[in-house]
Parts: C-alpha cells; structure tokens; sequence
C-alpha cells in the first residue's frame, strides 16, 4: 500500500502517513528518501528533524551560502550529514553567484563518509576555493560539475582547483567524472591513473587552447580502461584545426573492451580511436558542438564566435572512412553530422548495410552549395532496409531555412511558412518509405526565435484504408530540450 501510494506521488504519500502512527513510520523511507534543503534554514540551524536521518539518501541544497544581512557563515550547520547512514547524493544548486558555496561548507560535505556523489550546479565563477583540501575521509566515486553552455565567464580556478584536487586523491575509485572542459586541468588528469573509472564527458571549450590537447586527452583515456561511456562535446577554437587524439600506431589492441556509448565532436578522420572501438559499443555519435547550423547563419555564427568558436564538419567521404574502420555489430544508436560531397549515397546506403539493428539514428545533414536540392527521396531509399529502426532524426538543410529578417516579420513569417511544408512533406516520404518499424520521425524546425525538434507519427487511417503511410506532426517539442535531443 505504500509503496502503491509513492508511485502515484507525494502527496498521496503524505496524506497516507497522517492516518496512523504505524503507517507512518513505513511511509518514513520514502517520504524521506530525497529531501530539498534551503541553505537559509542551514544558516539558521534548522535541518531536517532526526527522525528522518536514518532514511535520507539525496540532498539538493539550494541558496546563498552566508546570510547577507549578517554575514553569518557555515561552519558546524552540517554536522548533522554524518548522521545520515543512508546519504549517497548531494546536489548544490544555485543560480548566480551573489554568495557561491563557501571553502568550509564544500569540505564538510566532502567529508562525509557515506558520500558518494556529488553534484555541483551552479554558475561557479567567484569561487573562492583555493585554499580547500580533500578530507581523508572522503569516498566520493561520482563528481558532476554543471554551468550554463553560453556564458561569458568561462574560466573558475575555484572549480579548476576542485577538479584537479579530486583528481589527485581521489583517481583510484573515482567512476564517474563529469565536468565543463573549460575548468579541467589537463596536465593533472593526464598524469594519474583511472583503474576504476566508467563514466567521462567533457563539454565546453577552453579559454586558452594549446596543441597538447589532444595528446593530453589521449593520455588521460589509456590511463581509463575501465570506460562505459565517453564524452566528449568539446567546442573547436576558431584558432585551431581538428586534431587527431591517437596517431597512427599509438593503439594496440582493444583498450576499452566495456565500451557502450561514445560521443565526439570535431572528429578527425585520421584518429586511430575510430580503428580500435570494441564490438562492445551500442551508441556512437559522431557531431559537432556546438552544431554545424550554428555557424551557417550570419547572426547565429556571430554569437558563437564570441566565445573563440569555431566548427568544422565532416564531409560524407569522411563519415563513411570512419565508420568502415570499425566492426560494431552491437550497434543500435548512431549520430552523424556532415556536409554532403560525392560520397554522400555511398555513406547513407553503407548505414544500413555495416549496422542493420540501428533503432535510432540521427542526422545533420548540410549542403555543399546554397543551391544545392536536398534529395528527401533518395535518402529515404537508402536508408529504407533498416529494418528495426524505430526513431529517425533528421535536420535536413533546406534552402528554405528561415533567416534573421529583422523587423520585417512579414517576410520572415513567408520563410518559415515555406521551411515547415518543406520539413512536413519530408515525414511523409519517411514513413512512406522505410518500413513498419518506423513509430516516430524528428525534425529539426528552425525558425525566427530558436530551434525546436517537430515531432512526427504515423497518421491514423480509416477503417480499411489502405496505401503510403503518412505522417502527421503531433507536437512540438519545447525549447531548451536536454543536449542529448539537439
């Protein structure tokens, strides 16, 4: 009955507990499970009351870390996690960094015992962490660092610091490793062992790039054998090329026989990587970040080269040298993103022959020429034996594609009314060609205010209906979807 009452939500659970003292102590575990703690009731020494201790597992703390009237700071406020056997999360989140969490507050949570991941949400900017060490008693196996994607600061030697801290004592049993690129210090990572290590994704590009990049993330990845899932969305420098992370003879072997998921921007189609993937691997994106159509657009490439980006696509010829490097029969997720040559029928036509059990797959495909067609119907063919896929994503680079028309609203209203039937007729062709395993087809929607994906299934029929399977655009996805859906 509980557990029953937890599925449907909270507040069925809590309306349970208040029936009987019985009943509430077996609501306990779950009504306690995760908790969300402001930092104000910190300040004032209100945590949550013992009586939940011994059930809490997930803590999000969110606030300013010293009271700004009185300036009153953390220091033994969080004594009471270490009576929390059950703790494994701690989440801080805060949203600007008028007060960011503070030295003595990190260390406590670090130091706790029981914790094993921790998440750390936050603009991270003015940390003043410099001065902080790792606790010998600390067990952390999981460290998340998020900050905003677009952001003009985009440098922390607080959280720099913090990085190459858990790097140095903790590299032994650290598993998972997630972290803005901008703020890792590579020399540290690249010169310790990661005999445990599972999970790793940076994202973002450096302040301050070098050409020892790639040879430091290639040294950090030999020392990580252990490797689930990688990473790596890393922006380009404007200043700089695509570069190989291991040349040629620099891999013997299979060096991460448990890989599943692999995510690389910016690939370069000499990296001996591509010649050394395990059968293991079920997911491979193959992409730019930020994205291609970022920087084809005037207005949109201005904005990216704030930030000292750059991109370089692949061309077809390119995506297809790489995917025949490799024999990934356990393949199901494939993403690429290229630039149409030649080669282009070849790459699409070898999708289905080298991976025949996608169920997704995603493509970002651009035109050589702006008067270039994009052949809806000759894509739809070769990929057409896909016979178990289920999910298509395409951002197909019309020559429709809507562009900044000012204040002329009228004529931006034109092209993007004439991008929408080109994108709309574009899942008729796709569900009319591939097979019955096809349930749902994404396009990318560009249009005046953002980017959106149009999600599309098959359109009903009507009793005894027969003929071409059509589409018909069920909703739109909101703005601000997760990375993994962009």
């Amino acid at each position: 009955m509980v557990e029953n009452a937890a599925c449907v939500g909270s507040g069925s659970l809590r309306a349970l507990s208040c029936t009987s003292k019985m009943i509430r102590e077996a609501c306990l575990p779950f009504l306690f499970h995760s908790v969300y703690i402001p930092v104000y009731d910190i300040l004032l020494r209100k945590p949550p009351p013992p009586v939940a201790w011994p059930f809490i597992r997930n803590i999000t703390f969110s606030g300013h870390w010293t009271m700004p009237v009185s300036g009153y700071p953390i220091r033994d406020e969080l004594n009471c996690l270490y009576q929390m056997p059950a703790l494994r999360t701690i989440t801080v989140k805060q949203y600007d960094d008028y007060v960011p969490i503070s030295p003595r507050a990190l260390y406590m949570i670090l130091s706790t015992p029981q914790l094993r991941t921790l998440c750390l949400d936050t603009p991270a900017n003015q940390w003043a962490i410099l001065n902080l060490q790792i606790p010998p008693t600390a067990s952390l196996t999981c460290l998340h660092i998020f900050a905003p994607t677009y952001r003009e600061h985009r440098s922390s030697p607080g959280v720099e610091h913090l990085i190459g801290l858990v790097a140095a004592s903790l590299h032994l049993i650290l598993e998972e490793l997630e972290v803005p690129f901008e703020f890792v210090p590579l020399t540290i990572l690249s010169s310790v062992e990661w005999p445990r290590l599972r999970k790793l994704s940076f994202s973002g590009g450096k302040t301050d790039p070098t050409h020892t990049t790639a040879s430091h993330l290639a040294s950090i990845l030999s020392r990580a054998p252990m490797l689930s899932t990688l990473t790596l969305d890393l922006a380009l420098p404007h200043t700089m090329d695509t570069q190989p992370m291991f040349r040629q003879g620099s891999i013997t072997g299979s060096p991460w026989p448990e890989l599943r998921e692999l995510t690389i921007s910016h690939p370069d189609p000499a990296d001996e990587l591509f010649a050394h993937l395990p059968e293991s691997l079920t997911t491979l994106r193959l992409n730019c970040w930020p994205h291609h159509y970022f920087f084809r657009l005037s207005f949109e490439r201005a904005s990216m080269s704030r930030y000292g980006w750059g991109s370089s696509v692949l061309r077809a010829s390119e995506a297809l040298a790489i995917l025949r490097r490799s024999t990934l029969p356990r393949l199901r997720v494939l993403e690429l993103e290229y630039e149409e040559d030649s080669e282009d029928m070849a790459l699409l036509q070898q999708i289905p022959a080298l991976f025949p059990g996608l169920t997704m797959l995603t493509i970002y495909w651009y035109r050589r020429s702006s008067t270039a067609e994009v052949p809806v119907d000759a894509i739809a063919r070769a990929l057409a034996p896909l016979s178990d896929i289920s999910v298509l994503r395409l951002y197909l680079e019309f020559p429709e594609i809507p562009i900044m028309f000012g204040h002329n609203r009228s004529a931006g209203g034109i092209a993007v009314g004439s991008y929408r039937r080109s994108i709309n007729s574009a899942a008729d062709v796709f569900f009319g060609t591939l097979g019955s395993s096809l349930k749902t087809v994404f396009l990318l929607d560009r249009d005046l205010f953002g980017n959106q994906w149009a999600l599309y299934r098959e359109a009903e029929r009507d009793h005894g209906e027969h003929g071409q399977r059509r589409a018909v655009r069920v909703v739109e996805s909101r703005r601000g979807v997760p990375r993994e859906l962009l």
